[in-house]
């Protein structure tokens, strides 16, 4: 029973998914009621209902205005000539659409004779004007006929048209993923955008395409089958085979070239590494520098001892001040330790260094230390 109720959620869902893309976006619109002087206003009435009625089935207009509403007050209102392209973008603006739909009825040899205009603030040029003659006893139906034609043309240009045309009854079509139909389908009024489309063949891999659909550029993808791929035995193992190939000039095959086995390349001798005695020499600089620094702290320290026998010569050395003195005399001679330490040790690593390097006979700058039955001498060498 659960499992049911799970299949049964996803089914409804995938199909709300399915109709979601297939939704047509309508455009917002104002019919403007139908105008003609010396035409009955019960008339004129009737046929802007019918107008009103046809573009709200027609599924590409959304119409905005819920009271009928007069294209000339309107222009009044607005301070503007209601042919004008600019009082036709104010109207439209004012009202919150993007279309205007507008018409008058005139008489003409006995019969009647109906304009609707339509006005797409959004393109360039004037307005699209169908003209259509009634005829017949009962103008109210002639113009229902007359209109519908006029709106199913209209919608084809003022909504997305996409159709696909399938090779196999069977193979399955999908837009973004989702599955629309099977064989061929055709879709209006889905969003302006890209579309990823993908169509399923038997016994070949699924043909897709990306496609821009855009108002009044009908898209149609025809899909053809896949082509037969028929190949003998010995093509495809020839094909698969990596040790033969096809001779230029039908010879016959040739037998891949293989490199010799049990030949080794011999590889050049390597260079012996070069000893740098960078290291030694930086330990003796480190050394160098911290027995400088000692130094410094010694005559920092005799600076100290000074200053304190020239104040209480003078007799202006106080507590704070004694006690000041001796803290920095204290922080110099702890110092002076420290660096005696580091360059006596710096010191005697690089040294120790260079006479390890000049043991092993190298020709750089090197100290060497010799020592006899009864003597003792230090060499260098830079």
């Amino acid at each position: 029973m659960r499992c049911a109720v799970l299949g049964a959620l996803a089914l409804l869902m995938t199909m709300m998914v399915g109709a979601g893309t297939a939704a047509a976006q309508p455009v917002e619109a104002v019919v403007f009621e139908l105008e003609g002087a010396g035409v009955d206003p019960a008339l004129l009435s009737n046929l802007s209902a019918v107008l009103r009625n046809q573009a709200l089935q027609v599924g590409a207009f959304e119409v905005v205005n819920a009271t009928p509403l007069q294209r000339e007050e309107t222009a009044v209102v607005l301070g503007c000539e209601p042919d004008a392209r600019t009082c036709l973008e104010q109207m439209a603006e004012f009202n919150d659409a993007r279309v205007l739909i507008s018409g008058d009825v005139r008489r003409r040899d006995g019969g009647l004779v109906v304009s609707v205009a339509i006005f797409d603030r959004l393109r360039s040029g004037v307005a699209m004007e169908v003209q259509r003659e009634l005829s017949g006893d009962d103008p109210v139906l002639a113009f229902r006929r007359e209109i519908e034609g006029v709106f199913g043309e209209i919608a084809a240009e003022m909504t997305t048209h996409l159709e696909v045309r399938a090779p196999g009854e069977g193979d399955a079509i999908r837009i973004d993923g989702v599955i629309v139909g099977h064989g061929q389908v055709t879709r209006q009024g889905l969003p302006e955008g890209r579309y990823r489309v993908e169509v399923e063949r038997a016994g070949a891999r699924p043909y897709v395409e990306e496609v821009a659909l855009g108002v009044g550029d009908p898209v149609i993808i025809e899909v053809s089958a896949a082509p037969a791929v028929a190949a003998s035995t010995e093509q495809r193992a020839a094909a698969t085979s990596p040790s033969v190939q096809p001779q230029l000039g039908g010879a016959g095959p040739v037998a891949e070239e293989r490199p010799e086995r049990g030949v080794a390349a011999i590889a050049p001798p390597i260079a012996p590494r070069k000893r740098s005695r960078l290291g030694a020499y930086s330990s003796l600089g480190v050394g160098v520098v911290a027995l400088g620094g000692a130094g410094a702290m010694v005559v920092s320290m005799r600076g100290i001892e000074d200053d304190i026998a020239t104040e209480n010569a003078a007799g202006t050395m106080t507590p704070s001040r004694y006690e000041e003195l001796i803290g920095r005399g204290e922080s110099y001679e702890s110092a002076q330790w420290v660096l005696l330490g580091v360059g006596a040790g710096a010191s005697a690593l690089g040294l120790g260094w260079l006479i390890v390097s000049s043991a092993r006979g190298d020709d750089e700058p090197a100290l060497a230390l010799g020592v006899g039955p009864a003597s003792m001498c230090v060499r260098g060498r830079f």
